[in-house]
């Protein structure tokens, strides 16, 4: 059963204990039948000939792409296939058992075709329970809606699959029953980000468990299911906006108290513990206000609902939400901001995102469109004690490696919700990273195979790379943007410049005429150089003043090619000029 969609976990094992037992069958049979031929041979008649047994088996072929399906027709045609291999190898078991002994000659053949149809039996039984309940509590699919991979990988054949010495199975076991712990046990192991199997296996669980354990759980632990990557986004959305809303009244509540508080700190002689107190709630509140505006921009214009798919009220502040559902979406993009980004001054992130879906629609209005602003990490500060911390310097590439991992494990999730379409056409996932977080980008890309399918990199000062091959995508699917007023932008080509100090006409050269030579440490070679291999898009000239933040313009050329690109219509982007 060729040609499906590989879909990794339980699933490439199961194939493998298929092709075994198969490769088994035929050296069984050919063994019983060169006995026999053997034995009419003792009689003085000659030799029959035994014909070669080699034929070839496979359930699922090799490919990348999360965000392909598997056909439950053709599960329905494997569980069949199963039933009838079993009740043929015991008939076949028997029979040969019987001639084997009445020839006088070893039965171990017979006995090892027995015990494959036995495999083949069992299979087929716990795969046509597992299908049914699948299909039963999903309600939505039917015969000829793809199941997702991760929930083929880890849901129908998740009795194959390896579990790891992480703990993800037994926690995952224990947070289906409610248990708090293990959800914060499973936040922890999503954060280190090192498991590319940990979403899709989250997803598997999560709709094994069906909708009343569901539904309970999703009320219960709101905060725990809201973060959680696996689990549907719009599941994620109502589950944050809950959480969100009990943060809202909590923060209020707070407000309300502080002056009563502020003169019992007074008399306590705590009056600067309480002042550290009070502004950290202030500072939640700005943060709350922010994610409140964010939310406000979907359903605007035209454009599609905002989701809610993470956010953390403390300290600079965490927000991922997404115009638009990402697990239905025929064009996903995320976009990852850089230095001096926090939460309370995120609303023209907000925009940005907003514009890039807005454009990319109108550009493609029969496509459905998710875009998606990741405010997932903390990016370095502007402020002299962050720069001096190696944790927090933006000279330092700890902040995005950090950021990386974190961006790795929801670039999973996003492969892991989609929903196959029934047109079998694989959605169209690109990540675009801004200022530092190209650097995030770039190192998480590099952390993950299938990523992403896209990548773009505006205002970048360098990706973590010396090329745009070692990206883990085609270097025709690498794209960089730079206005030739953004200093920001020219980081990369910083070493050239100093070597071209003598020649201060070639210094005042564009950017992106500028080879580079030595790249800096942390952030790798320019990404804007010809040498670095990446495709180029036209970025209008603006003043000095706000070109780092200008790609995102109305009416700009810079998002007219970010939205081409987003869509998949490279030979729509307009180039460099004399390029």
């Amino acid at each position: 059963m060729g040609g499906q969609a590989w879909v990794g976990g339980g699933a490439s094992e199961f194939n493998a204990q298929l092709v075994q037992h198969h490769r088994n069958l035929q050296r069984a049979f050919e063994s019983a039948l060169n006995q026999l031929a053997d034995r009419v041979a003792q009689t003085g008649e000659p030799r029959p000939a035994v014909p070669p047994l080699g034929t070839s088996a496979s359930f699922a072929s090799s490919g990348s792409n999360g965000f392909r399906g598997v056909n439950p027709e053709a599960m329905n045609s494997l569980i069949t296939s199963l039933r009838t291999a079993s009740r043929q190898l015991s008939e076949a078991g028997q029979v040969l058992h019987a001639e084997l002994t009445r020839q006088c000659v070893s039965s171990r053949d017979a006995t090892a075709i027995g015990h494959i149809g036995s495999w083949a039996e069992q299979q087929e039984g716990q795969l046509r329970r597992r299908l049914e309940a699948l299909q039963r509590d999903e309600g939505a699919m039917d015969a000829s809606s793809p199941m997702p991979a991760s929930l083929v990988a880890y849901g129908l054949f998740d009795g194959h699959a390896p579990t790891g010495k992480s703990g993800l199975t037994t926690a995952l076991d224990k947070a289906g029953r409610g248990d708090q712990t293990a959800l914060e046990t499973l936040l922890r192991l999503q954060n280190r980000g090192d498991d590319p199997t940990f979403a899709s296996r989250v997803n598997s669980w999560w709709r094994m468990l069906g909708p009343k354990a569901q539904r309970s759980l999703t009320e219960a632990h709101p905060r725990h299911i809201g973060a959680l990557n696996g689990v549907p986004s719009t599941t994620r959305d109502q589950a944050n906006r809950t959480h969100l809303a009990d943060e809202k009244s909590r923060i209020n509540g707070l407000l309300l108290t502080l002056p009563l508080s502020l003169a019992q700190a007074r008399i306590d002689g705590k009056e600067k513990a309480f002042l550290t107190l009070a502004n950290s709630i202030a500072q939640q509140k700005k943060n709350l206000d922010t994610i409140e505006y964010g939310l406000s921009r979907g359903g605007q214009s035209g454009r599609a609902t905002a989701y809610l798919l993470g956010f953390d009220l403390a300290g600079t502040g965490r927000a991922i939400v997404s115009y638009g559902d990402p697990d239905t979406a025929d064009r996903v993009v995320a976009y990852t901001p850089g230095l001096g980004t926090r939460l309370d001054n995120f609303q023209g992130d907000f925009n940005r995102v907003t514009h890039m879906w807005d454009r990319a629609h109108a550009l493609a209005p029969t496509l459905k469109h998710a875009s998606i602003a990741w405010l997932g990490y903390e990016p370095p500060q502007k402020d002299i004690n962050s720069f001096l911390k190696e944790e927090s310097s933006v000279a330092s590439a700890t902040p995005a490696k950090n950021g990386a991992a974190f961006l790795a494990a929801f670039s999973d999730a996003l492969r892991a919700t989609q929903i196959p379409r029934k047109d079998g056409e694989a959605p169209r996932l690109t990540m675009l990273g801004h200022s530092y977080g190209s650097l995030v980008t770039g190192l998480a890309t590099q952390r993950r195979p299938g990523f992403t399918d896209g990548l773009i990199f505006v205002g970048s000062p360098g990706v973590g790379a010396m090329h745009a091959k070692d990206l883990g995508v085609s270097p025709t699917d690498v794209w960089v943007g730079e206005a030739y007023q953004d200093i920001v932008a020219k980081i990369g080509s910083l070493p050239e410049y100093i070597d071209k100090a003598s020649l201060p006409h070639r210094l005042l050269s564009p950017n992106y005429w500028v080879n580079y030579k030595k790249p800096l440490p942390h952030f790798g070679a320019d990404p804007g150089s010809d040498e670095f291999g990446a495709q180029r898009f036209y970025v209008e000239p603006t003043g000095t003043e706000g070109a780092h933040s200008s790609y995102w313009e109305p009416r700009s050329q810079s998002l007219e090619n970010i939205a081409h690109i987003i869509n998949g219509d490279h030979h729509k982007t307009t180039g460099l000029p004399g390029r």
